[in-house]
């Protein structure tokens, strides 16, 4: 089956981030499909069109940073809508997989289905456009009123939809949509990544680190996820005098001045390191070293309630303990199959406290490799959930 899949932020192991789409399109190789990938390319891209594991790459070329204002990131986004909605036209997909964010990824799955009458199946990763309107990237009335539109019609035509959480299938029955036209299916854990890691010694780590507990934050360096907290936890460790330090992998707006902020406080190279955006294989290699992981969030509950992170699913691939300060499902389900820990977001003093005292709960953190495992092995593997999504596609395929 000739599937063309979606995705404006395409990521593999070696360009780091999210690799859930990676992973789901070369599943779907490796069970006989062809798989077209269409996605963005900035000018460090060299091509237009990259054969990867077998899955066939088409770039399309539209600037996008975190640093943009909100009416260019806008602006970018239906460039991008655009542009796909012509690669797409051309491919003559038999299926079209479409996974957001942003919400304007359903513009090619629409025109392809209007004009090609391909059905097509839609992946909400954020609940677009509740998310920007609460974060106030969208602000105008009239822009509020069509991303709610596009957000209707694009649930209305779609074959199936898929959410990463089971809150935000919820939510979107909520607004009227058959349960039966909504299934679940998380993000995931890569187990070929981060259960085939092999160190021998940790000899190239920074010396505060070699003998210390380490909390790795991998993920974006952006507002959203508030890293200023985890500088504040490390500060936190330096007036205990404790032997935890905190390691943040990843990139972002923020990062200059989170720097500056640890520097100001003596904590930078002491009880916090920043290594910048690194590849999938680099967070294994750290996750692997780490004793505890770490996921932020602040700002309004839209934004966190149904967040599917990826740290979270790399922690439990790992076999690593996380704790999260937010009260979302992926806590609650981190508490519930004793993974994962909650602490206060506003109380960074109480959080590090609450950190250190499950660190040196022994018997809980003897548990955590186990139930980590079980997760990672049977419901959380990501080559099983690529299975069920690939159930879904082939159904909507054949749909009339």
């Amino acid at each position: 089956m000739k599937i063309v899949y979606l995705h404006q932020y395409f990521r593999t192991p070696e360009s780091g981030g999210g690799t859930r789409s990676f992973e789901f399109a070369k599943d779907w190789v490796e069970r006989g499909n062809d798989v077209h990938v269409i996605t963005s390319r900035n000018k460090d891209t060299p091509t237009t069109f990259e054969m990867i594991d077998g899955i066939k790459v088409h770039y399309l070329r539209t600037d996008y940073n975190n640093s943009f204002s909100s009416m260019r990131r806008i602006k970018a986004f239906f460039e991008f809508a655009i542009l796909s909605s012509i690669k797409a036209s051309r491919l003559k997909a038999e299926i079209i997989f479409a996974t957001s964010t942003p919400l304007t990824i359903c513009i090619p799955a629409l025109y392809c289905k209007i004009f090609r009458g391909t059905n097509y199946v839609f992946e909400v990763r954020d609940l677009w456009p509740e998310v920007p309107i609460a974060m106030q990237i969208l602000r105008s009335k009239i822009l509020i009123g069509a991303a709610h539109f596009l957000e209707s019609i694009a649930y209305r035509f779609a074959s199936h939809i898929i959410t990463i959480s089971p809150s935000m299938r919820e939510s979107i029955i909520k607004k009227g949509i058959s349960e039966d036209k909504v299934s679940c299916i998380t993000q995931g854990c890569d187990n070929s990544i981060f259960q085939n890691i092999q160190l021998e010694e940790n000899s190239w780590l920074p010396d505060h680190l070699s003998n210390s507990k380490i909390v790795v934050y991998a993920g974006a360096v952006s507002t959203a996820n508030n890293l200023r907290y985890v500088a504040d936890l490390a500060i936190s460790s330096k007036k205990r005098a404790d032997n935890i330090r905190f390691v943040v992998l990843g990139n972002g707006a923020q990062l200059d001045n989170l720097i500056k902020y640890a520097s100001d406080n003596e904590v930078l190279n002491d009880y916090i390191y920043f290594f910048g955006h690194v590849s999938k294989y680099e967070v294994a290699k750290w996750m692997h070293v780490a004793t505890f992981t770490l996921a932020t969030f602040t700002g309004p509950k839209e934004l966190w309630i149904h967040g599917g992170q990826n740290k979270f699913f790399d922690s439990i691939s790992a076999g690593k303990p996380i704790a999260t300060n937010y009260l979302g499902w992926q806590t609650h389900f981190s508490i519930a199959e004793g993974v994962g820990i909650y602490i206060d977001q506003f109380d960074t003093l109480l959080a590090f406290s609450q950190i250190a005292q499950v660190i040196n709960d022994h018997e809980w953190m003897a548990n955590v490799e186990g139930n980590c495992r079980r997760l990672a092995d049977n419901s959380l593997n990501r080559k099983y959930l690529a299975g069920q999504c690939l159930e879904i596609v082939n159904a909507a395929a054949k749909a009339v």
